[in-house]
C-alpha cells in the first residue's frame, strides 16, 4: 500500500499541525448531538481537508456506501448536485446517516451553487454536507453562510519532517539523512501528500542517492515547483520562465499563485533575510479571479524582468 494511504490519519489526534483548527473540530464534534449539517473545510492542497472530512463522517456515524465523495473538478458540479438531491431523501443504507463530501467545491458553477443552496436550506436530519476547497471565496456568500467554517494552513517544514520521521521509524528505516527530509519538506510546499509520495519513491535507495532522487521526484510530483525556483532565482531569464509557464497549461492560475506564495513563505520561515521572497509575496498577493492566466503571466514577468 502506498505510504500516503497507509499513514493517512484516522482520528483528529493523528492530524499534524493546524492545532487551533483541530481543537475547534474536536470541540464541535465532541458533542453527543446537535452537529452542524454543513461544514466548510478550506485551505491549500495537501493539508488534510479530505482526510478530515472522512474523520468527521466516521464521527457522525456514517460508513461504507453512506459516505459519498464527489470530485467537482472542472465539470461545474451541476450533475453531482442533481444526483445528491435525488439520493438525499432516501434513508441511509448501512449506518446512522449520509455524508456527502464535495471535494474542490470552489469549482461548482453558479447554477450548481444555487441548486446546492436549496439542499443546504432543507437538509434532512440524516444528511450532512462537507465542502472542501482551496478557494472559499469562489463560493457564494449564501452557500458559505450556511456552512460552519474551519480553515487550514499549509504545514510548516518542521511538521512535515516530523511526519516523515514517524513513517521512517514505523517502517524501520533509520538511515534517511536529515537534509533529505528537510529538502522534501521544502520542495513539497506544505503539501504533506506530495512529501509522503516522494518519500515512498526514494525510501529503498542508499542514503547517498536519496537527495538527488528526492529533488527529481519533487519536480515530477509538483509541476509548479520549477516555476517557484525560477522566480526565486535572480539569474533566471524571461525565456526560461516563459517556457515553464507554457508547460503549466491546464493548471488554474489561482492554484499556481497559491503554490508560489507557499514556496515564498517557506523560504522566509527559515529565519534568513530574503528580499526576493518578500517581493514575491507582495507581487502575488492579489487573486486571479478576474485576470486568470493574464494575471499570472503579468506577475511572473514583473518578478523576472521588472525586479532587476
Amino acid at each position: 500500500m502506498p505510504l500516503h494511504l497507509k499513514y493517512r490519519p484516522k482520528t483528529f489526534a493523528e492530524l499534524e499541525g493546524n492545532q487551533a483548527t483541530v481543537n475547534a473540530l474536536q470541540t464541535v464534534f465532541g458533542r453527543e448531538s446537535d452537529f452542524p449539517h454543513a461544514i466548510l473545510l478550506s485551505g491549500p492542497k495537501g493539508v488534510g481537508k479530505t482526510t478530515t472530512a472522512r474523520i468527521i463522517a466516521n464521527i457522525l456515524g456514517s460508513s461504507g456506501m453512506d459516505i459519498q465523495e464527489y470530485d467537482i473538478g472542472d465539470l461545474g458540479g451541476i450533475d453531482n448536485i442533481r444526483d445528491i438531491k435525488q439520493r438525499m431523501v432516501m434513508s441511509p443504507v448501512e449506518s446512522k446517516c449520509k455524508v456527502y463530501i464535495l471535494d474542490e467545491a470552489h469549482a461548482l458553477s453558479g447554477p450548481a451553487q444555487k441548486a446546492l443552496l436549496k439542499s443546504l436550506e432543507d437538509t434532512p436530519k440524516h444528511v450532512y454536507f462537507i465542502l472542501c476547497t482551496t478557494d472559499p471565496d469562489d463560493l457564494s456568500g449564501p452557500v458559505r453562510s450556511r456552512c460552519m467554517p474551519f480553515a487550514f494552513e499549509a504545514l510548516p517544514e518542521r511538521n512535515i519532517v516530523r511526519i516523515l520521521k514517524k513513517i521512517l521509524k514505523t517502517e524501520n528505516i533509520p538511515n534517511a539523512p536529515e537534509d533529505v527530509l528537510t529538502q522534501i519538506a521544502q520542495d513539497c510546499m506544505g503539501d504533506c501528500r506530495i512529501a509522503t509520495v516522494i518519500l515512498d519513491k526514494i525510501i529503498d535507495l542508499p542514503p547517498e542517492k536519496m537527495k538527488a532522487a528526492a529533488a527529481q521526484r519533487a519536480m515530477e510530483e509538483s509541476k509548479t515547483l520549477e516555476l517557484c525556483r525560477s522566480l526565486m532565482n535572480s539569474n533566471s531569464t524571461w525565456s526560461q520562465t516563459a517556457a515553464i509557464l507554457n508547460g503549466l497549461n491546464g493548471i488554474p492560475a489561482e492554484k499556481i499563485r497559491h503554490a508560489v506564495l507557499g514556496y515564498a513563505v517557506g523560504c522566509i520561515r527559515k529565519g534568513q533575510e530574503n528580499l526576493r521572497a518578500f517581493l514575491i509575496l507582495d507581487t502575488f498577493k492579489n487573486n486571479y479571479f478576474d485576470a486568470k492566466d493574464a494575471g499570472l503571466w503579468h506577475n511572473c514577468y514583473a518578478m523576472i524582468v521588472g525586479s532587476r
